[in-house]
């Protein structure tokens, strides 16, 4: 019958996410209304069971995995510096505006430090599509965007791997943070002096004697000994995933291993992964707190929309440049679905707030591309205006 169960969830994912690709939305905001729709608090079809949970958490080592592999390096290795002094000042707006509206609500203090890690994270899928959209994905905003967006996904697994420890520990000590930044640092020193190599030299022979097929077991075998290997060491799981990932990003063939592990994942796991925490979400309590959660969500767009637009004012940018690169960070990322899973599974969010994020999460994503075209294009109109006024001054 769990099996059985699995399938209904595969289905009604697959179906929900080539729904919303129609629409020209995200197909993870309809695996997660399809996770809803079969949940208990709809149509009650699909219960949580063992099998779900495992390729759930399958479906997670996949995701961190694919956004690894992701990563194109050569967009961020001219500015890295000034857009992680940008991601830090975001990020702490946006920690400061979280912490004050949660005061005001009686949050506790590790529902704070939840809630504002999932908002901090911003989508990379949702601002590249609606750039391409746009025609402005290789404008200088455009790379700007992108490239904030890459440094964010970077800073994602380890605000991820830090809240494991804090949830663990249940305070934020010197000790986990310092161990994972020697861990990292570490890492990238080997990986450019002999993991990436000794990989790529690997996945070459391979090739070189038709095997790719054995491409995707050598890249999850790898992934998983790393995820491992974070794991004996106290750490985050997906941390070695992650890791894993940008050691396979630096080889010849890593568009190669990026298609294998997206043709997989995006197939199965990751669609279960997003079900399943539909699955967790009660519709009914959330439609009670209809008031709230409008506000909330109004809230939640400004604060991300100000937060991601003063950095680039501080960095000399003008107003209007800083509105339209502030507005491609309005997204949510898929990340923070994690951030608000582990906040659940360590009882520091209860089922209510989780269920109010988690749809805050849909509806957010849904406007945030709207909202984005919408700034574009009326500053491509004001500018344009501005133009034909000069001409008609200089003719005057």
């Amino acid at each position: 019958m769990e099996i059985f169960d699995l399938a209904i969830l595969l289905l009604g994912a697959k179906i929900g996410g080539a729904i919303f690709n129609k629409l020209n939305q995200p197909s993870l905001v309809g695996e997660l209304l399809a996770g809803i729709v079969l949940g208990s608090s709809i149509l009650g079809i699909v219960k949580p069971s063992s099998i779900v949970d495992a390729t759930s958490q399958l479906g997670l080592m996949f995701l961190v995995l694919l956004t690894s592999l992701s990563i194109d390096w050569k967009k961020i290795e001219n500015k890295v510096e000034s857009l992680s002094i940008i991601e830090l000042i975001m990020a702490s707006l946006i920690f400061i505006a979280t912490y004050l509206i949660g005061s005001i609500f009686n949050w506790n203090f590790y529902t704070k430090v939840v809630i504002a890690l999932a908002l901090v994270q911003s989508s990379l899928a949702i601002a590249s599509r609606t750039l391409t959209n746009l025609g402005k994905l290789n404008s200088s905003e455009g790379e700007t965007i992108i490239g904030l967006q890459i440094v964010d996904d970077i800073a994602a697994i380890l605000n991820i791997s830090i809240l494991a420890s804090f949830l663990k520990n249940s305070t934020i000590g010197a000790e986990p943070i310092l161990k994972l930044l020697f861990i990292i640092i570490g890492f990238f020193v080997v990986v450019r002096g002999t993991v990436s190599k000794a990989v790529s030299w690997l996945i070459d022979a391979l090739q070189k004697y038709g095997l790719e097929e054995v491409f995707l077991g050598v890249t999850l075998l790898f992934a998983f000994l790393l995820a491992t290997f974070t794991e004996k060491l106290g750490m985050a799981s997906f941390l070695g995933v992650f890791l894993a990932g940008i050691a396979l990003s630096k080889t010849n063939q890593s568009g190669i291993l990026l298609q294998k592990v997206k043709e997989i994942g995006e197939a199965f796991f990751i669609p279960i992964f997003f079900a399943s925490i539909g699955l967790g979400i009660n519709i009914l309590s959330v439609y009670q707190q209809v008031y709230f959660v409008i506000p909330f969500i109004i809230l939640i767009i400004a604060i991300k929309w100000i937060s991601s637009s003063i950095p680039f004012m501080l960095f000399g940018y003008s107003s209007n440049e800083s509105l339209k690169m502030g507005s491609g960070m309005i997204s949510i990322s898929e990340v923070a679905l994690i951030i608000l899973s582990m906040g659940l599974s360590a009882k520091v969010l209860d089922e209510l707030m989780y269920s109010i994020m988690v749809v805050s999460f849909i509806v957010v994503n849904i406007l945030s591309p709207m909202i984005m075209n919408l700034i574009f294009k009326t500053s491509e109109l004001s500018c344009k205006r501005r133009k034909f006024y000069r001409k008609i001054f200089k003719m005057i």
